[in-house]
């Protein structure tokens, strides 16, 4: 062939280098509109995640915190029943020594908001529970403080 034919292995060739071109501009393209695509999505569930996690750490912060106020309030209240207790029992004795005779006015435990909070919490018997709510005395004031140790230890809050 001499100058100014047409070749087709040429052609072909020619043919086959605009067309690696074209699809590797195709092929770089779709990636590309992919990637676009897909980094919103990407960050939106990187964040979705961290505000779950923040979520859970706030929602185990209050918990911790309601658990620390169910605590305090216990302990108040075991605290206030057992100075009644303790006025009850002087009332008492002041009546006998005053009277021969006397009548006792401790308001038991059931029905104290702290107590009825406390109650499902508690692993005595209904019996230990009945002996706690009317007779408050040392020894009982020891048991009920103790179990109140126990959850404070369940609940990782020592």
């Amino acid at each position: 062939m001499g100058p100014g034919a047409f070749s087709c292995a040429g052609y072909a060739s020619a043919m086959s280098d605009v067309w690696v071109g074209v699809i590797g501009g195709a092929v770089g393209g779709f990636f590309t509109a992919l990637v676009s695509l897909a980094t919103p999505w990407i960050s939106w569930s990187v964040k979705a995640r961290e505000l779950d996690k923040v979520h859970d750490t706030e929602q185990e912060r209050a918990k911790l915190e309601h658990r620390r106020e169910l605590v305090r309030e216990w302990r108040e209240g075991m605290f206030e029943a057992r100075r009644d207790w303790l006025a009850a029992e002087r009332r008492i004795q002041e009546q006998l020594e005053a009277r021969g005779s006397a009548t006792g006015d401790f308001e038991f435990l059931d029905g104290r908001a702290w107590f009825e909070s406390l109650r499902p919490q508690l692993t005595l018997t209904p019996e230990e529970i009945n002996g706690l709510s009317w007779h408050f005395d040392e020894d009982n004031l020891k048991t009920l403080s103790a179990e109140v140790a126990r959850i404070e230890r369940e609940w990782k809050l020592v």
